[in-house]
């Protein structure tokens, strides 16, 4: 008996870990010298960034900083803001090992109170939870040839994308910004946001060259002029180097602002700001590679057995870069007199399966900040939401959701219309699972057939999408000989038919 097999590793990459942990944020603040006191607390809002996140083994560390802004009114009736930022760290065990991890993660603030203890202290209490996800790359023994003893083998080629690894990196921006000829200097900033464009990226000797902007947004107070604002962009690229990346490889390049620090300079009688930006760089690289695996197998001539699994794994990666309007309507309480300043954020995104693909529901929270007619700053928020779809079904969604531009329309004495650019960023890995023989086996004699079994050929009448391996492997019949006796082609019958079977001797 000269019987040959083949077992191959395969790398396959999957979903390894998908959980979430939930973090507290705690803080007594006073506040310092240079601040005036608390009359009101007009509101607050905590924005958890994730720094750094590394597999060892089993175990995922998280590591971040929490972001708090709260905005008061003082005693001269003005809007001040003090922030303070938070450091957090979360571990937690997956079930299997992680090789070549690359993470998907989504912070959530689940609620968030600010309280005044006295004019120089104030209380924050709140939590937020952090969802990890995770695919790793896997490595499987897959039987891939086989030859010999009659043996017919049902074998197909498939795509497999497997995660490379991914780096995060911070750099730091730092530039002089101009308020402009004719503004009144600034005498402190309200508010100051920062958002980054998509990545343009693309590989280079084995290096990934990116690049894009940073928009900042500055909200800030004059003495004569009352609440200002002014935005610009700054220019921001990265060089990453990464071992096993190629031309081929799937990459998704990401800039994040996680901190942004800006203070008012000064200038030649034009005024101005000194601005900071700390902007991390994600890139995140997937290769892929064709494989070949064995779904089925049998012998002409020997009984045969067969042990299966199943393989799961990322088939498909779409790149995803789209734009997106929302537009919402918001009532106001009697009595605001001008709105100010109106922006919003992306909180948090859920994905969920359908019939025709996989959608994220993206939560947003739409602030404001506005006059009375007595000329008091006042301040309102409303959450909403807007819906992404793709059509790739059983999907892991590596996305991300970046607000581009947030305008107002005042629609008579208690309304505002709200327009919402948003970008959606990221890739969609398109999920397969597949039937694999793990091994095949062939018992030591023959198989035994009855005289009446000897003819070289048998008659089949066939049913219209009938499959040739199953009429094949039915009479032990070699299936190039029932294809090519029958003038077969493809996999399937496209008629019903009459068929004959040539049959296969034993040895």
């Amino acid at each position: 008996m000269e019987f040959k097999k083949i077992k191959e590793p395969v790398l396959c990459g999957r979903l390894a870990y998908d959980s979430s942990a939930e973090q507290a944020v705690e803080s007594d603040i006073l506040l310092p010298d240079y601040l005036p006191d608390v009359t009101r607390v007009l509101g607050c809002r905590a924005e958890p960034r994730v720094i750094s996140c590394v597999g060892e083994g089993r175990r995922i560390t998280v590591d971040g900083m929490t972001d708090v802004e709260i905005f008061y009114v003082s005693e001269d009736g003005r809007i001040r803001r003090i922030e303070q930022k938070l450091a957090f760290s979360k571990s937690v065990e997956s079930k299997n090992e992680l090789e070549s991890p690359v993470f998907i993660l989504n912070t959530r603030v689940d609620y968030l109170n600010c309280r005044a203890v006295s004019q120089r202290r104030l209380d924050l209490r709140g939590a937020f939870t952090v969802g990890i996800k995770s695919a790793a790359a896997v490595s499987s023994d897959v039987v891939s040839e086989a030859s010999g003893c009659g043996i017919q083998l049902k074998s197909r080629t498939v795509k497999s994308y497997f995660p490379v690894g991914e780096s995060r990196r911070q750099l730091t921006l730092r530039e002089e910004l101009e308020a402009g000829r004719g503004r009144a200097p600034a005498t402190g900033v309200i508010r100051c946001s920062a958002r980054c464009t998509a990545a343009d990226s693309r590989i280079v000797a084995g290096k990934i060259v990116a690049k894009g902007e940073v928009w900042l947004h500055i909200l800030y107070d004059t003495e004569s002029d009352g609440m200002q604002s002014m935005d610009c962009s700054l220019p921001v690229s990265q060089i990453i180097d990464m071992e096993g990346v190629s031309e081929d490889s799937v990459c998704d390049v990401r800039f994040e602002a996680v901190s942004v620090e800006v203070t008012p300079s000064d200038g030649d009688g034009a005024g101005g700001f000194s601005a900071e930006v700390t902007v991390l760089s994600t890139a995140k690289v997937m290769n892929c590679c064709g494989i070949r695996v064995a779904e089925d197998a049998y012998s002409t001539v020997y009984p045969s057995q067969t042990e299966s699994a199943q393989l799961t794994f990322f088939s498909s990666a779409e790149s995803v870069g789209m734009h997106t309007s929302v537009r919402e309507r918001q009532e106001l309480p009697g009595g605001v007199a001008e709105i100010k300043d109106v922006w919003c954020e992306a909180r948090s995104w859920e994905t969920r399966s359908t019939d025709s693909g996989v959608e994220a529901e993206c939560r947003i929270m739409i602030r404001m900040f506005a006059l009375d007619t007595d000329g008091s700053p006042v301040y309102y928020e409303k959450a909403s939401s807007f819906v992404w779809s793709s059509g790739v079904k059983d999907a892991l969604c590596d996305i991300g959701f970046v607000i581009s531009d947030c305008s107002f329309t005042r629609d008579g004495p208690n309304g505002v219309d709200i327009r919402i650019e948003a970008e959606v960023l990221g890739t969609v890995y398109g999920s397969c699972m597949q039937t694999v023989l793990t091994d095949i086996s062939l018992a030591e004699e023959p198989r035994r057939r009855e005289p009446a079994d000897e003819a070289a050929l048998m008659i089949y009448y066939a049913d219209e999408g009938e499959d040739v391996w199953s009429i094949s492997k039915r009479y032990f019949a070699p299936v190039g000989a029932v294809t090519e006796e029958n003038a077969i082609e493809g996999d399937v019958v496209t008629s019903r038919t009459m068929l004959l079977i040539p049959m296969a001797r034993t040895e």
